[in-house]
């Protein structure tokens, strides 16, 4: 059933990726590996997890501040309602908001029907002075009626996980002549991360392993949870070890990922 259920969900999203364009950008340098470093910003309305206080998410943007390096969150829709003030840091520093649903539904999971409730309500709760112009679906599993969702409500891209044999260039869904939906991939996130044995130098490790799949020219993702992050001291350690190797290596362009939407 599960090898059924896998082959399904590949069959589905290759179907629907033979609708997408490649995009050229300007943004995107052909010499360097373009990435943008994303947060699935959740508090308890996500995995479960109610481990992550204010203080926790200032420390990471603090440490965003120190290597220079602006990032996009996708914040979950009830984070407007009970922690605005974390909202409102996030944009102060420089960084994108993006939508992470409103109640962290997943898309491919949920109804047409709910999926329009869910996407009213982040609308309803989430500022007019906050422009929201990006999706990434919890648990990374989009689907084509969020994709619908996203034209009917003027998104720009998405970031989806990527498919085997692609190139990591951005592309494009087309509605019509004038709405566009962009899409980003990333090359994986933090989640092998949590409660493994792992040391500091093993966790910066495996985040510039997940750097290598993109190709120079090539634009890609790193994604991670700011409760993973603060689970363990070691990731955490090996966290701050990894922005400062990204930093320095200047084969690597960092920008949030609306900047490689032009």
């Amino acid at each position: 059933m599960k090898l059924f259920k896998r082959i399904y969900i590949k069959a589905y999203y290759f179907q629907l990726n033979q609708k997408l364009k490649p995009l050229r950008s300007t943004s995107v340098l052909p010499d360097k590996k373009n990435l943008f470093i994303y947060f699935d910003y959740e508090r308890e309305f996500g995995a479960g997890f109610d481990c992550i206080r204010d203080e926790q998410v200032l420390h990471i943007l603090d440490l965003l501040d120190e290597f220079n390096i602006k990032t996009t969150w996708f914040t979950v829709g009830r984070i407007f309602e009970k922690y605005k003030e974390s909202i409102n840091q996030i944009l102060s520093r420089g960084h994108e908001i993006g939508s992470h649903t409103y109640g962290h539904i997943v898309p491919f999971k949920s109804s047409s029907k709910d999926l329009k409730k869910d996407f009213r309500k982040y609308n309803q709760f989430s500022s007019a002075e906050i422009p929201i112009h990006g999706f990434h679906a919890p648990e990374g599993m989009w689907s084509k009626s969020s994709l619908k969702e996203l034209f009917d409500n003027n998104y720009i891209y998405q970031v989806t996980g990527v498919q085997k044999n692609e190139n990591y260039m951005p592309g494009f869904y087309k509605k019509n002549k004038d709405k566009l939906i962009y899409r980003l991939v990333t090359a994986g996130d933090d989640w092998a991360m949590y409660k493994n044995q792992h040391d500091s130098q093993e966790v910066k490790k495996f985040f510039l392993q997940l750097i290598e799949k993109i190709p120079n020219g090539g634009v890609g993702g790193v994604g991670f949870h700011p409760w993973v992050i603060h689970s363990d001291k070691k990731i955490l350690d090996g966290f701050k070890l990894f922005l400062k190797s990204i930093t320095s290596d200047h084969q690597i362009s960092i920008k949030r990922a609306d900047s490689y939407i032009n």
